[in-house]
């Protein structure tokens, strides 16, 4: 594997010249250390900063994911960013950007590995060979039924190698440096992914839903046709996952054959 000394930090100086967006990220701060990229890029949005904000940050000491879960954040080793949006949709639509943001990591992350297993994982995770490679995190804020501003958080498992994982993690979580053997460079990947998601930014909002994403999301999912189990507070539904609807939320076949739609939960598939 390549010093990971010699490989070019995600900062300001690297990434920008790498963007071809037109404002995601060309206001951004890099921090060796943060509580949370989501927590500082909340309060920036809550005191008007502009859409397109992003914060970056080698190491987090509180990084969350869902249900207040921790992201495992160590310095020098992966990607953790939160970038502000201020889209004028119902919040009702908010929950459709992490799915939005998973292809478009994915998309970014396969031009490095063309080859590479990449999955997404409903409603918010990128998956490989069994393990979460990336999860995505979005916060909103609402002025009654007007969404005020959305963050957008992400954690990439870039360079860590499974022996730095805590041994708990070491079944359930892997990195890109373990699907290609060698390391990557975080700042060209941070880059493609702000360009793709831009894009898809743009066309989810002006199609007002995810219609357009559909197709694509069927062939990258990893729930597919598959039986699964969904946890939804204290609930439990079971059956088989037969894609998404436009408004994100994913369509199961129960053992009846109705399909009902499942708006959040936890997935665990069963074979």
């Amino acid at each position: 594997m390549e010093n990971l000394a010699t490989l070019a930090p995600p900062s300001s100086a690297a990434v920008t010249p790498l963007l071809t967006t037109r404002f995601l990220g060309r206001q951004f701060i890099y921090e060796q250390e943060l509580v949370s990229t989501n927590r500082s890029a909340l309060e920036l949005a809550a005191a008007g900063c502009p859409a397109g904000l992003i914060v970056v940050a080698e190491s987090q000491t509180g990084g969350r994911g869902r249900m207040t879960r921790s992201w495992f954040s160590p310095p020098g080793r992966n990607l953790y960013f939160s970038f502000v949006l201020r889209p004028s949709i119902a919040p009702a639509m908010v929950p459709q950007l992490a799915l939005l943001a998973a292809l478009s990591l994915r998309r970014a992350l396969l031009e490095q590995g063309p080859t590479w297993p990449l999955k997404c994982k409903w409603p918010n995770d990128l998956w490989a060979e069994g393990r979460k490679i990336s999860g995505i995190l979005c916060e909103m804020n609402c002025r009654g039924m007007e969404t005020s501003h959305v963050v957008v958080g992400i954690g990439v498992n870039v360079n860590i190698s499974r022996e730095e994982l805590p041994p708990e993690l070491r079944d359930s979580a892997g990195s890109l440096c373990q699907l290609a053997g060698r390391a990557l460079p975080r700042a060209e990947i941070l880059a493609a992914i702000l360009n793709h998601f831009e894009r898809d930014y743009e066309q989810w909002l002006a199609d007002g839903g995810l219609a357009s994403f559909l197709a694509e999301w069927r062939s990258a999912s990893v729930l597919d046709d598959r039986a699964v189990k969904i946890e939804q507070s204290g609930r439990i539904y079971q059956g088989v996952a037969r894609g998404i609807t436009p408004e994100g939320f994913l369509r199961l076949e129960q053992s009846d054959g109705k399909i009902v739609t499942i708006h959040a939960g936890d997935v665990h598939v069963v074979r």
